[in-house]
């Protein structure tokens, strides 16, 4: 990627909080219309990774009033020149929808991994989630083909469980590697401490290897480095700013409705205090360091956010990033056609 400027996919994981839900309004609908409105006005195209297991749940549920609202938005998201794409939290096949509250909990997570999951349910969430996509990706385009996959708390491993689901469904790329990251964390774990590449590279049967040629593209979300007095900085700004720090989102996440062991606590504090990596975010109360630090290494920098996770700091940031001329703002699926193949 020697002839042009840096490439900028920037991903948001459209989807619930997974603690306690909120609302659709204000965790989905809301906040991706305010990034909408930004894409089209700068010209930027991006893509967004659907948890269809709640898209299922809805149906089964009957909640078709919200079913509806949220296939309307992913068609204006297609109809814009954006693209959605397959993510799966499999746990939501527990969930329990309180009809006073409006809102959906999860008694609990014995499904947060896929790992977990029974085969037979597992392939269920793969076939019917990706037909749940394309039906509504073909009322807007015909030919509109799904091609990428991110998996639900970046819990990808064991990859050969979902590998055979994912060929079926015609997924060609994944994003859910986390390079250098590890967590142990009781519920939702994962160990990509060895994966030191924030560069695109092929795999067939696991996320560890790295192939020159494979099944499947990884394109794992890029890492910039943060020390501890950056961290404290970026802590005494968000308590200086509450309204441009503050969610848009309305629900809770796993960690704020869960009991956390002391270990857990003891270890993630001490983990702050080190110099290490933070993922690429396009959350919260976020600044344009991390894209202006990598700009001048990377040829590709792959970006996560959320809808539910929008701030008006963040909103402010990503008008700026997605309108700066020194980046091609696209989708993955523009990137695996377009320029993947002159790698």
């Amino acid at each position: 990627m020697e002839n042009y400027n840096p490439i900028l996919l920037l991903t948001y994981d459209y989807e619930m909080y997974l603690g306690k839900s909120g609302s659709i309004e204000k965790c989905l609908l809301e906040p991706t219309d305010s990034l909408l409105t930004i894409f089209k006005k700068n010209g930027s195209s991006v893509t967004f990774f659907v948890d269809t297991t709640f898209l299922l749940m809805l149906k089964k549920n009957g909640n078709k009033n919200d079913f509806d609202c949220i296939s309307n938005q992913l068609k204006r998201i297609i109809e814009d020149g954006h693209r959605i794409e397959l993510h799966i939290h499999p746990h939501w096949i527990d969930a329990q929808y309180d009809q006073i509250k409006k809102e959906w909990t999860f008694p609990t997570y014995r499904y947060y991994k896929h790992e977990n999951v029974p085969i037979e349910i597992l392939e269920n969430l793969f076939i019917e989630g990706a037909e749940i996509l394309l039906k509504i990706g073909k009322s807007v385009d015909s030919n509109y083909q799904l091609i990428a996959f991110r998996a639900g708390g970046w819990c990808l491993e064991p990859f050969e469980k979902i590998r055979n689901f994912l060929i079926e469904c015609d997924i060609k790329v994944d994003s859910s590697v986390l390079p250098g990251f590890i967590n142990n964390h009781s519920i939702a774990n994962y160990d990509y401490s060895n994966i030191f590449t924030s560069k695109p590279y092929y795999f067939d049967y696991s996320i560890y290897e790295n192939k020159s040629k494979g099944s499947f593209l990884e394109i794992p979300i890029s890492v910039t480095s943060v020390n501890f007095i950056q961290r404290f900085k970026r802590k005494i700004e968000i308590r200086s700013n509450p309204k441009m720090s503050k969610c848009i989102g309305d629900g809770k996440s796993i960690f704020e409705t869960i009991k956390i062991r002391k270990n857990e606590i003891l270890k993630n504090y001490l983990e702050k205090l080190r110099t290490h990596n933070d993922v690429v975010s396009l959350d919260g109360y976020i600044n344009d360091n991390s894209f202006t630090n990598l700009n001048n290494e990377n040829k590709l920098i792959t970006a996560v956010g959320h809808p539910k996770s929008q701030t008006k700091q963040s909103l402010l940031i990503t008008d700026k990033i997605s309108r700066d001329q020194r980046f091609k703002c696209i989708t993955i699926y523009d990137f695996f056609s377009h320029y993947n193949a002159k790698e």
